[in-house]
C-alpha cells in the first residue's frame, strides 16, 4: 500500500484554482477538505480526498464550493 500525498497550502491552493488566502478561508469555513498537520497548526490535505473534493464540485469550483 503506498502512502497519501499530503499537500500544502499553496498546493491546495494551485489544484483548485484559488489564491492561497481564498483556499485558506474555505479550509477554515469546512467548505475544503484538510487537517490542522503541525503544533503551529500549518493546513495540510491529502491528495486523494481534495481531487475527490474537486471532482464533486467541478461545476462550482470557479465560483466557490457554494455554487454547485
Amino acid at each position: 500500500m503506498s502512502e497519501r500525498k499530503i499537500l500544502s497550502i499553496r498546493q491546495i491552493a494551485e489544484r483548485i484554482g484559488v489564491c492561497e488566502e481564498t483556499a485558506r478561508r474555505w479550509i477554515v469555513s469546512r467548505k475544503v477538505p484538510a487537517f490542522r498537520f503541525t503544533p503551529r497548526g500549518r493546513w495540510r490535505a491529502y491528495s486523494d480526498e481534495l481531487d475527490n473534493w474537486i471532482a464533486s464540485h467541478k461545476d462550482g469550483v470557479e465560483s466557490g464550493p457554494d455554487a454547485a
